[in-house]
């Protein structure tokens, strides 16, 4: 985290408007009046209405039997009003607000804000039902993603405000973004019990807050970033698609020789069951291996396999986890040197991992990364892989118990956030040392402040294969889009999810998965838990000639996706935007068809995409904002601003360039190339 010097001395000032004497404080171009009310200049922004001081019992309980969740409860056992005159320092630096305080022995910080009826928070980080929160509560606590809620999963806690990528950090339409800059948990009560107040809790004793103004959502997001991190530079290839494929040498080879022979763009394959994989039975869900070396029982020519990959012009991603199987190569050592997390009262932690299953039920141990023993083993383990790969899937990062304690002295409270960005820092260290020309790529799903800077690759991890509004098509697409408030560039889902609870994904799951694939940053399958159930891209002929049609729709947008990650990198601004990042002048239209313009997006300036997340639609309300806006598939033009039903038969995804601009040239004879089946119905 990029830190600047946020105590200064604090001034009273009187300041006079319009003959009026009103008392207040001058901090930069920042006016904090007796009221709470927070200006910049002559822009009202927010108003702390009250400030406490309390102490809650905060109980932060771990199941870890089926996946990294916790419940959470508290209680209030006092809570305590101080003045924010006499508690509150305020410093500046332009149009960064930093706001300090520190309880007086409390453990909490809690502040009620007006909330406009008017006003809209959107971000969060990661959030799978909506990017705006208005009436909504969450909680900051890095877990495992949405399983329950549509009627056909678990009921595990929280349902679907549940998320690996939470964020203390909003943007408002009144021009302001609030970033509460700290690891420790927090809830955001967003106008949901009292209407009027915005309610925030800091669980700790020490409070440190940002206040951003800009006039465009767009310029707020990029200060977050300067503040925080910006995305890293990537290698071209990573704008190709990835395929990914399991099960052994032979087939990893014939899909390597399917993509070639068929043509499709596609320059990146990976294999997630490098170390070994099993069926587990009855319930027919395939799980990963553990270890630190390639399976022989499934790749007995490994080094051989990896060679003709890299000579048929692929590049080679892998697997890790930050878990090591107990009994498994490394883990007297690690435990020697106790670099493995450890409860308060100094047992290991253990847990059913998916390596678990397919060792037979052996519990795990979680890295210690604020161990360096931790560290440097975990480096020499994928330097020991680092020459088949390219890269690979840094998976969890979500599971450190509140009840832990780390080698650092932290508690697993206060270092629970933290852990994605131990685990990020340890990949981007180690890429960069044997890497240095940048030809390496990583993809996490678990983050917090500062992982847009430190992953290239963010996924939304494990969706279901359905058609399920929070946790299915539709929630891959909304969690990319709530992304984008927090400066993330690089985005892309599993085609077409991975959880296979209830029913495997079948073809028109598959191929809608596909097209959103396709408009995404990043295009990528996954097999999923059921991979002989499951649809893939190969099934049949009709899948794969769209299949193949998507990757070169994909490989067309790679100089414009190349152009916009540059953008990221020097300005933090996201290639996936909200309609209303973009356009925020037309909020008003929000009221009339939310699902429609949170289910729509900017590609970059130019490309607005539409994405089909129900089952058996064949056209969807689209949003267009003023200008002439080309169908990229049949040519039609739309007139914005406003509502338009636009025809999607299956194969066929709304998406647009906006009319003279830069895009036009990119899908330049895409129309023809399409072909009937574009302009069939299906």
């Amino acid at each position: 985290m990029k830190t600047g010097k946020i105590f200064h001395a604090v001034i009273f000032l009187f300041l006079i408007s319009c003959g009026t004497q009103i008392k207040g404080e001058k901090v930069g171009d920042f006016t904090i009046k007796e009221d709470g009310s927070i200006y910049f200049k002559d822009k009202k922004l927010i108003r702390i209405k009250k400030v406490y001081f309390s102490d809650y019992d905060l109980k932060i309980e771990e199941n870890f039997i089926v996946g990294g969740f916790f419940k959470k409860s508290g209680t209030l056992k006092q809570k305590n009003e101080v003045s924010i005159k006499e508690k509150m320092k305020f410093s500046a630096d332009g149009q960064k607000l930093f706001i300090n305080t520190k309880t007086n022995g409390e453990n909490s910080v809690e502040l009620e804000i007006e909330c406009d009826r008017k006003e809209l928070f959107f971000g969060m980080g990661m959030q799978f039902d909506s990017s705006i929160s208005n009436g909504k509560k969450r909680f900051i606590w890095v877990e495992e993603g949405h399983f329950g809620g549509d009627g056909q999963n678990p009921p595990f806690p929280d349902g679907e405000i549940k998320t690996y990528f939470p964020l203390p950090f909003f943007v408002s339409n009144r021009k302001y973004g609030f970033l509460l800059n700290s690891f420790s948990p927090s809830l955001f009560d967003f106008c949901s019990e009292q209407k009027e107040t915005l309610r925030i809790i800091l669980f700790d004793s020490e409070f440190s807050a940002e206040l951003y103004y800009a006039p465009h959502p767009l310029e707020i997001v990029s200060i977050y970033t300067e503040r925080t991190g910006r995305p890293k530079p990537v290698p071209d290839w990573v704008f190709s698609a990835w395929i990914d494929a399991i099960g052994g040498s032979e087939k990893v080879r014939k899909t390597a020789k399917l993509i070639r022979e068929k043509g499709i763009r596609a320059d990146v394959i990976w294999t997630e069951d490098w170390r070994g994989g099993k069926y587990i039975e009855p319930l027919g869900i395939y799980t990963i291996g553990g270890g630190t070396k390639p399976s022989r029982e499934l790749y007995p020519d490994f080094e051989t396999l990896v060679a003709e990959l890299k000579s048929m012009g692929f590049k080679f991603l892998g697997y890790f986890n930050s878990f090591v199987l107990e009994g498994d190569e490394g883990w007297d050592e690690l435990v020697k040197n106790n670099a493995l997390i450890k409860y308060e009262n100094g047992e290991i932690v253990k847990v059913m991992v998916p390596e678990s299953q397919t060792a037979g039920g052996v519990k795990a141990g979680i890295l210690d990364l604020t161990n360096e023993f931790a560290i440097k083993w975990m480096k020499n383990v994928m330097r020991s892989a680092e020459k088949y790969f390219d890269g690979w899937m840094a998976d969890f990062g979500e599971w450190v118990p509140a009840k832990s304690k780390l080698s650092d002295n932290s508690t697993g409270v206060k270092s629970h956030n933290k852990y994605p960005l131990l685990w990020q820092k340890l990949q981007r260290e180690f890429w960069e040392e044997v890497r240095p020309n940048g030809d390496f790529v990583f993809f996490t799903r678990s983050g917090y402040i500062g992982t847009q800077e430190l992953s290239p690759v963010v996924w939304p991890g494990d969706q279901n294969t359905s058609w399920e509004k929070y946790d299915g098509l539709r929630s891959a697409v909304v969690a990319g889009i709530s992304l984008s408030f927090a400066g993330v560039s690089l985005y892309g889902s599993d085609i077409a999810g991975y959880t296979s609870l209830i029913s495997p994904s079948d073809k028109e799951l598959y191929i809608r998965w596909t097209e959103f694939g396709a408009f995404s940053p990043v295009m990528r399958t996954h097999h999923g838990t059921n991979p002989d159930k499951n649809w893939r891209f190969d099934r049949d002929d009709e899948t794969l000639a769209l299949f193949k049609f998507y990757s070169e729709v994909h490989e067309k947008l790679k100089k414009y996706l190349k152009e916009y990650h540059q953008k990221a990198v020097e300005k933090g601004l996201p290639i996936i935007r909200h309609i209303l990042l973009q356009y925020p002048e037309y909020e008003i239209f929000l009221q009339d068809d939310p699902e429609c313009i949170e289910t729509e997006y900017m590609l970059g300036d130019y490309i607005l995409v539409a994405p089909v997340v129900e089952k058996g639609k064949r056209e969807r309300n689209v949003f267009f904002p003023d200008g002439e806006w080309v169908d990229i598939f049949d040519g039609s033009v739309y007139r914005g601003h406003g509502f338009f039903k636009v025809r999607a038969p299956l194969w066929k995804i709304p998406a647009f360039f906006k009319k003279g601009s830069p895009a036009e040239e990119i899908f330049a004879g895409l129309a023809e190339k399409c072909g009937d089946y574009c302009k069939t119905e299906r």
